[in-house]
């Protein structure tokens, strides 16, 4: 089994220097990223799952749908507080509570995220979901192969993000059919993009913690990760079906 080396050269050449005993190979690599990729995946059947039962709730319960818009108001505030305490205070988490706080986010998304089968056709959300699949696969394998440093890249990425965020702010109030094309447009390129970057980042983040953390620390890394790849995989399939969408 052949060790990394030649991976990252930023962090692994220090850890190995600082730590000669041990040795990443590249199956310790793989074994995370599964790891990563098995949470992320969890996490969209959880919303997918979370959402149908919450369809089916909308039209069956008086009461969930006379309540829909503050309990999705109720929801986003606390998926942001969800995100801002995985992403702040983490290391003062353990790893149980962890994996259970993603878990709910996930559930939480999929409430949120019900609406969707009102606005959109089955045919149109089974396309945008399977394109969204698609190009969030090619750039995780684009990620995890090339030898390209993608850091500045990445700090791109969030820049048009916050930009994206800002143009669909702006267009909330003049309401352009023509802006919400081209910011969709930049949404999908942005969140590709970012798919590369967080796969390229979690590797070396890995090759680091691996060492000087330890498995707990890897755990709630695996979590982080799944939960960075989560959203970027749900804003690109959002941004695909504001393009590919009609309402019914």
């Amino acid at each position: 089994m052949r060790n990394y080396d030649d991976y990252d050269s930023r962090y692994r050449r220090d850890i190995l220097d600082a730590n000669p005993r041990h040795s990443i190979t590249e199956d310790d690599v793989h074994h995370f990223m599964r790891g990563v990729f098995g949470w992320m995946f969890l996490g969209l059947l959880i919303t997918t799952v979370t959402s149908l039962m919450s369809l089916f709730a909308l039209y069956s319960i008086p009461a969930v749908a006379e309540n829909f818009f503050m309990l999705t108001i109720m929801f986003v505030v606390a998926q942001f507080g969800i995100v801002f305490a995985l992403s702040g205070a983490i290391h003062k988490l353990s790893l149980g509570v962890a994996r259970m706080m993603f878990v709910v986010y996930s559930a939480l998304t999929g409430f949120t995220l019900s609406f969707i089968f009102i606005v959109y056709a089955a045919d149109t959300i089974f396309l945008a979901f399977a394109m969204a699949a698609v190009f969030f696969g090619i750039m995780a394998v684009f990620g995890y192969t090339t030898q390209s440093d993608l850091s500045s890249a990445g700090r791109i990425f969030f820049i048009g993000l916050i930009a994206i965020i800002i143009a669909m702010v702006i267009n909330f109030f003049l309401g352009s059919s023509q802006l919400d094309f081209l910011i969709s447009i930049a949404g999908i390129a942005v969140f590709s993009g970012l798919t590369a970057y967080h796969v390229q980042r979690l590797k070396s983040e890995f090759i680091q913690n691996a060492v000087e953390g330890g498995p707990e620390v890897v755990g709630k890394l695996s979590i982080l990760g799944a939960l960075s790849l989560y959203l970027a995989f749900i804003n690109l399939f959002l941004f695909l079906l504001r393009i590919l969408g009609r309402r019914d």
